[in-house]
């Protein structure tokens, strides 16, 4: 039987609440002690394997996700949009390709097999940005064995709001909208008490940070930490969306529209999944025809959807995908 211990050693959170639900409800679990990724779950007459933090499912040929230009690819041939943008190792040819390729400024700049949001550069508006967003991919990944890592996507950066849709079997089964760390100014507090009053909200690990992100941000806004913010002046404190890092996760399942969840669902099918997370930015979620698709993940960290992190309803997705696994699991 798994161990409290063992659960919280393994290294993918969504897999690592797979695995808790399974111990919660009667599902035996089983880590191999020589291959530490290797676990089998047994309900009843039935034993899966499962390796390297995936979850077991029937259909997963989740190689093309590996790399972000081929899932690209793959989708826009299936007629499903996607940014304008290329791959490329050197700063010199992306210069030339942004101009052959015509592509408007602001840019982003992303590795092309990356995740958790390292070696990605933001509001990229001219070619002095792109230079110093080059040398940040190439010194977070100096030291990287991948000669992926070598290679970088540039390309236009769409204006609008950040979703994570995850679809299982066909259907759109969660839409979070992710919100990066914010405060609201009350026109009597500090930007240091404004922040302390949402952490005081949060759960333990998932503060906003006055790291030299956030100070930067506010050096860039000409404010100090005793700046009293004019009553409802929103101030987004860093690019990135991580809840780690203070940002918010807000269920938007219910009010997303039918044509939208139906690409979602073509885009996860073109490549194959079962079960797959999209990142996803829409100008209106509520409509349908301005948007792109980021990326999708195989195995996306779907913690974020689940209760307690979701504001909102939230879904069992954990518990979905074990009927999955095994469908005669009791109700």
């Amino acid at each position: 039987m798994i161990t409290n211990t063992e659960i919280s050693n393994i290294g993918h959170a969504g897999f690592r609440s797979l695995i808790q639900k399974s111990v919660n409800i009667g599902i035996d679990v089983h880590i191999y002690k020589k291959h530490k990724k290797l676990i089998h779950l047994s309900y009843k007459d039935k034993t899966i394997y499962t390796n390297n933090y995936t979850p077991p499912l029937p259909r997963n040929a989740g190689n093309f996700t590996l790399s972000k230009e081929v899932t690209k690819t793959i989708l826009h041939e299936k007629g499903i949009i996607v940014p304008r943008g290329f791959a490329t190792t050197t700063l010199k040819e992306a210069i030339a390709l942004i101009k052959k390729n015509k592509l408007s400024y602001p840019l982003i700049l992303k590795p092309i097999d990356g995740s958790l949001a390292k070696g990605i550069t933001w509001n990229i508006t001219s070619q002095k940005d792109l230079r110093h967003a080059v040398n940040f991919f190439k010194n977070t990944f100096n030291n990287s064995a991948l000669i992926q890592r070598k290679r970088f996507i540039v390309e236009e950066m769409f204006i609008g709001d950040e979703y994570r849709v995850l679809v299982l079997k066909n259907k759109v089964i969660s839409c979070i909208k992710k919100i990066p760390a914010t405060i609201t100014g009350d026109g009597i507090s500090t930007i240091t008490k404004l922040i302390n009053i949402q952490n005081a909200k949060r759960l333990p690990g998932f503060d906003i940070k006055l790291d030299s992100v956030a100070l930067t941000t506010l050096k860039k806004n000409k404010f100090v930490l005793e700046t009293v913010l004019p009553k409802k002046y929103k101030l987004i404190l860093r690019n990135d969306m991580m809840l780690s890092n203070g940002g918010r996760a807000v269920d938007c399942t219910h009010i997303m529209s039918s044509k939208l969840k139906k690409q979602c669902v073509k885009a996860v099918q073109a490549l194959g999944l079962t079960f797959g997370g999209i990142d996803l930015m829409s100008v209106d979620i509520e409509k349908n025809n301005d948007y792109v698709i980021i990326e999708i993940n195989n195995n996306p960290v779907y913690i974020i959807n689940e209760k307690p992190l979701v504001e909102g309803s939230g879904v069992d997705v954990s518990l979905l995908l074990l009927r999955e696994i095994f469908p005669h699991l009791e109700k």
